[in-house]
Parts: structure tokens; C-alpha cells; sequence
């Protein structure tokens, strides 16, 4: 039985595993009427394999159990990594170690159309456009074949995801790799990326520029707060719009679910079920817990569940 026939579109997290296993290539992810992805049948060649169903984060959820981990509240003490972070730097550092022991990272970041994507970097320099928080989901494409290869090839590979993102990759690789180093980051849930893309087209028409002027996009600067940080919309030597968290339409739609993927609201990975070897998330209320390293700057909260 293929994929399709079980898992509904509202329970589909759009991860791509499927999609990737398929040794016929029968699967595609296609924009539904509200950007998101979601798996099709683009060639009736299907040969009932199963593999797409012992893939799928939905099909192969896990009781709940108990986990000894260690958990810390991070600050990278490199302060221009940690000022270009959106808590406490905590990726960038990892990935610097990775990239310094030959490996590769995977992550996150924006092509020339600010579509988001999920890509590799191996130098530093191509560290930079996979840092910082994304409200978005991003397309995987085919990063899960590519991160096997690399672990075939026996390099330390860093892999930076959404908890679905990771249960999808852990389920893809079907066995425990020690050269992966999977990091998920505490999900909020993913927006709609047409609502991303209606949003930004609206920017362009009140600012009265092109798509192409926009250099860089961060949703979480902090040049006046950690706590109240703006989404910042940056061209060459300008700021194209800079709006608080309380400013930003898209930042209140977003923090008040009114467009995330459906599937987000019973989340297949949650609770730690996403086999992920590290969670980084903000470290919200650090005032309250550490007031002694609180410096509205940024921290991060991290918790490790094996000894990788």
C-alpha cells in the first residue's frame, strides 16, 4: 500500500522522507492552495515496496518514555556569533567544530527568492546563511540522500532541522549513524509559506522596490533586545523595514497560529520523539531562573540525550 492511501493531508508534516525512499520516484511534494507541501503520486509505477510507510514520522510515532538528559542554559562567549544569533549561538559554534573536523553542516536558509530551503554548507563562509530562526517550512528536496552519502563517505555531518524534519531523517537512514549529530530546534509549528510569500510581495508594494533589492531578511535581529526582537527586512546600505514582534503582521499571525500547517497541531515528533540527539531552544524567563547571566542578549537552552 503506498503512503497516500494512509496518511491524510491535515496528518502529513510534509518532511520528504517518503518522498526521498522511493525507488521508483513515484512520490512528489506539491504546493496545496496554501503553499504548503504535500506528497502526490506523480507516476502510477508504484510496486508496493512499503518503504514510503516505514519512513513516515505519522506511521511510526512512539510511546512516550522516559529520557536521562542533561540540559544547560548556553551562551556562545564569541559575542559578534552570539549577536548574529537568535538566542545564544549555540549553532554556529557547533557547526564552526564540525566544519573544522572536515564535516558538513544542513540547514536551513533562503534562495535568491527568499523560498526557504535546506541545504549544505562545508567552508564557514557558507555557514552564515543557515544561522538565525526561520518561521517558515523548509523544502528539503533531496537533503536526505545527500546526507547519507556524506555519512557513507564517513564525514561528521551536522544536521539542523524542525523535530519532524529530524524524525523524518533518523526514519529515512533506518539505522544509527555515529558520525550524525541531529539537532532539532523547539518548534513553534510552520506557517503557510504562500502567506510568507503574499506577505513579502505587500512589503514590496508599500516600500515601492523590487523582490531583488532585498538583501537579507531576519526574523529575529536584536540590535535593541533579545526579549522584543524585530523582524528586520535589510537592502544594500539601507533598512528596507524593521518591526517589533508586537508590530509585525506577519510575526502576530504567526505567534497566534492562525496559519500554520495543520498538521503542526498533533505533531508526530513532539515530546522528544524525534530521536533527535540535541534540542536547542530560547531560553525564555532566564531572568527569572539565572538572573546572574541574563544580559537580554540572548540564551540559549540545549538539551543533550546521548553522549555524542
Amino acid at each position: 500500500m503506498c503512503i497516500i492511501n494512509r496518511v491524510k493531508t491535515n496528518q502529513c508534516c510534509g518532511c520528504s522522507a517518503c518522498v526521498n525512499i522511493c525507488p521508483k520516484q513515484c512520490l512528489e511534494l506539491k504546493e496545496d492552495k496554501e503553499g504548503f507541501l504535500q506528497v502526490r503520486l506523480s507516476k502510477h509505477n508504484c510496486i508496493e515496496c512499503g518503504l514510503c510507510e516505514k519512513v513516515c514520522p505519522v506511521l511510526n510515532t512512539k510511546e512516550e518514555k522516559e529520557l536521562e538528559i542533561e540540559a544547560f542554559a548556553v551562551k556562545n562567549t564569541e559575542e559578534s556569533q552570539r549577536k548574529n544569533s537568535s538566542s545564544g549561538g549555540v549553532f554556529i559554534a557547533l557547526a564552526n567544530q564540525v566544519i573544522e573536523e572536515g564535516g558538513v553542516v544542513c540547514g536551513a536558509k533562503f534562495d535568491k527568492d527568499f523560498h526557504l530551503i535546506h541545504d549544505f554548507a562545508q567552508t564557514k563562509e557558507e555557514l552564515k546563511p543557515l544561522m538565525g530562526s526561520k518561521y517558515l517550512q523548509s523544502d528539503m528536496k533531496d537533503c536526505y540522500k545527500k546526507v547519507k552519502n556524506y555519512l557513507l563517505q564517513e564525514r561528521l555531518v551536522l544536521f539542523v532541522g524542525t523535530p519532524c524534519q529530524v524524525m523524518g531523517l533518523k526514519l529515512y537512514l533506518r539505522k544509527d549513524y555515529n558520525n550524525l549529530l541531529a539537532i532539532e530546534v523547539v518548534c513553534h509549528g510552520v506557517p503557510s509559506p504562500l502567506v510568507w510569500e503574499k506577505y513579502l510581495e505587500e512589503v514590496c508594494k508599500r516600500k515601492k522596490i523590487s523582490l531583488n533589492e532585498i538583501e537579507n531578511i531576519s526574523f529575529r535581529n536584536k540590535d535593541k533586545s533579545w526579549r522584543v526582537f524585530n523582524l528586520k527586512i535589510e537592502g544594500k546600505d539601507k533598512t528596507i523595514l524593521k518591526e517589533s514582534l508586537h508590530d509585525n503582521l506577519y510575526m502576530r499571525g504567526f505567534l497566534q497560529n492562525l496559519f500554520l500547517r495543520q498538521s503542526c497541531h498533533n505533531c508526530p515528533a513532539k515530546n522528544f520523539n524525534s530521536m533527535a540527539d540535541i534540542s536547542l531552544a530560547d531560553y525564555w524567563s532566564i531572568d527569572r531562573f539565572h538572573p546572574e547571566i541574563d544580559d537580554n542578549k540572548g540564551v540559549s537552552a540545549m538539551i543533550l540525550y546521548n553522549k555524542k
